[in-house]
């Protein structure tokens, strides 16, 4: 499923590090992250971005679909409160809920999303680990287990998780699929606002990767690149999807 270091053929890689004067000068980037200058790792990463903002890079998306090719289809949308509990209420009437009750599981999507939402809202979260390790770690549930578990995602897990509508997140839990979706991305669209994963930090992980990989050869197996990016991945740039299994899960 991973190919280790691809991520950096489509960033970096030979294109953006090939002359010696650059490498020089991202060997001193290494020497200053290790030495925790922060002060001149943020700024040589924004230096970095607007010189390579227009190359691609690629991330992995989980998540729990009725319709596999969804996004094959339609692309990947932003988390936005209105069509996000639109979406969740077609999947409640599908699932056989009445009107009564679709009201009430979208004012709880609703309700968790004004309460918890901030850091997602208008947003892709997106991974891209060095190996299949990650997806396999039990620890924290894993990463399948977390985001592909439920349809809804990590929102409807959270929404739903007080007991009151149980028997709603196991339908959620049962139906559909999980699936990995491989699209691409330019380093231009990392979110560049307040986030859990800021910009500057990616840039400098990526800046790391390529790095570490001249170095020592390959990442680590529990290597995990994160990142978050604004506006929707059209379809175009979803470039597979593939099912995956949740831990005691039925195939």
């Amino acid at each position: 499923m991973i190919e280790k270091n691809s991520i950096l053929k489509r960033t970096f890689g030979e294109t953006y590090c090939c002359s010696d004067s650059y490498n020089k000068n991202l060997n001193f980037f290494f020497e200053k992250l290790r030495n925790g200058d922060r002060a001149f790792v943020t700024k040589f990463c924004e230096t970095a971005l607007r010189e390579t903002g227009g190359y691609w890079a690629e991330g992995f998306h989980l998540s729990r679909v009725m319709d596999r090719d969804v996004y094959l289809k339609k692309g990947i949308e932003v988390l936005h409160q209105d069509s996000y509990c639109a979406r969740m209420a077609a999947v409640f009437q599908k699932l056989g809920f009445d009107e009564i009750k679709q009201n009430i599981f979208v004012r709880k999507l609703k309700e968790y999303l004004q309460n918890f939402g901030e850091g997602r809202i208008g947003r892709i979260s997106l991974f891209y680990p060095a190996s299949n390790y990650i997806l396999e770690r039990h620890d924290c549930e894993g990463y399948v287990r977390l985001y592909a578990e439920t349809i809804g995602g990590e929102v409807a897990k959270q929404a739903f998780s007080d007991g009151t509508c149980r028997e709603m997140l196991e339908l959620l839990q049962s139906a559909g699929e999980a699936v990995i979706t491989r699209f691409r991305f330019q380093l231009k669209d990392l979110y560049s606002g307040i986030s859990e994963f800021p910009c500057e930090f990616s840039m400098s992980e990526l800046i790391y990767t390529y790095l570490f990989n001249k170095e020592m050869g390959e990442l680590p197996e529990d290597y995990l690149f994160l990142a978050q990016i604004k506006g929707r991945v059209p379809h175009e740039n979803v470039i597979s999807t593939e099912k995956v299994r949740v831990e005691n899960e039925a195939d």
